[in-house]
């Protein structure tokens, strides 16, 4: 299985080169007129750089044979990039042929969970009885590739309480969706890690929140859950699985040197990305003074940069850090790139906009992606999908 941590800039100059060209031939195969098709080829590589903030080509990582720019998308090549590349073209060019904008969901397969997480945005509803069958999982994975997603990512609570059940969703699933696993690392042991590998599960991001054991055991209310994240990430890794950290950043911790050390640590377990999550007042979290100083979002805004672009940083995990982006572009959510499908079936903006907007059995997401949109995000504001990026 090949697997490295980063790749040089040369190296990653030349992978750049090969994915205009797949898109290029992807674009030219799916859209009838050569000339708009280039130009909104120029206008998708715009879009990019806008996303990424860093000159030339975006750090990637390597892992299942793919190259992937970001988790949040599909990697290079598959079939789920190549859908990615199409609907991306779509807001580019007049064709009728009804491409979604939507890339990702996630989803929340049930309540239940070891933890006690001080963040947690589905703590209200943490170990209810679970309410969707897997049948019920079926028919929402149905929908969400009828409509057009090139990836889902599946949640909690802890998703793999129900193991079993992601493996039969996934073996469901047909081709052209990337399955990622959002989990804590419980009950994540080689055994099913290979078995994750072997049903189709691209990636697994596994939740690490401080570099000490003691610290991340008292954030999660578990004394075992660091030992079951470490232990997770080396069990994937070993498995073939693409891996990457996510990080609640708190504003108690938050520093240069915290992000330093909590980039060695990544780098020492060879995770391939560590995403910055925001901490928000929902869930456990409601009604606490958590949001980040404005201060402390100029210190991550400098690191995201100076990590996926400097030389020095060539040979660490990329950073993924939403917040930047959203800052600077609008939200993400909403139904503009992905929604949150909550443990009960009810799609919201996002994790963190609490708002039922449609239940997916009943409905079709032809009808609750536009109530979404036209609600919009609660946090940032989320311009109208025409003018993303049309400048």
């Amino acid at each position: 299985m090949n697997f490295r941590l980063s790749i040089s800039a040369i190296k990653r100059n030349l992978i750049g080169i090969f994915i205009r060209l797949n898109s290029l031939s992807i674009a030219l195969k799916n859209f009838p007129h050569p000339l708009k098709t280039l130009g909104a080829i120029r206008l998708l590589r715009k879009r990019r750089d806008s996303f990424t903030g860093t000159p030339g080509t975006p750090k990637f990582f390597y892992a299942n044979n793919r190259f992937f720019f970001n988790p949040n998308a599909p990697g290079c090549p598959s079939l789920a990039f190549n859908k990615f590349i199409i609907n991306e073209l779509g807001d580019f060019l007049s064709d009728k042929n009804g491409h979604s904008r939507l890339t990702t969901s996630i989803f929340s397969i049930t309540k239940r969970c070891p933890l006690r997480c001080s963040h947690c945005f589905e703590w209200d509803r943490l170990d209810e009885k679970d309410s969707l069958s897997i049948d019920n999982l079926k028919t929402i994975l149905r929908k969400l590739q009828d409509y057009g997603v090139s990836q889902l990512q599946i949640g909690g609570g802890e998703p793999m309480v129900r193991f079993n059940d992601i493996l039969t969703l996934i073996e469901y699933a047909e081709k052209g969706t990337d399955f990622w696993l959002l989990t804590s690392g419980y009950n994540l042991d080689y055994e099913k890690a290979v078995q994750l590998r072997k049903s189709g599960l691209t990636g697994v991001r596994i939740s690490i929140d401080h570099w000490d054991p003691e610290e991340h055991n008292a954030f999660r209310g578990n004394q075992k859950a660091f030992r079951w994240a470490a232990d997770a990430v080396k069990n994937c890794k070993k498995a073939g699985l693409a891996v990457g950290l996510a990080v609640c950043l708190l504003k108690d911790h938050l520093s240069e040197e915290f992000l330093i050390k909590y980039l060695e640590f990544a780098k020492s377990l060879k995770a391939s990305f560590v995403m910055f999550l925001e901490p928000r007042e929902t869930g456990h979290f409601k009604d606490k003074d958590v949001r980040l100083s404005e201060e402390s979002m100029k210190l991550l805004d400098g690191f995201y940069l100076k990590v996926n672009s400097a030389p020095e940083f060539e040979r660490y995990p990329a950073v993924i850090f939403p917040g930047y982006h959203q800052r600077r572009i609008g939200c993400f959510g909403a139904g503009i790139r992905y929604l949150y499908i909550d443990s009960e079936g009810s799609a919201h903006a996002c994790p963190f906009c609490q708002e039922k907007m449609g239940n997916c059995l009943e409905e079709d997401f032809s009808e609750i992606i536009p109530r979404i949109r036209q609600r919009g995000c609660f946090i940032y504001s989320t311009p109208e999908p025409a003018k993303i990026y049309s400048a």
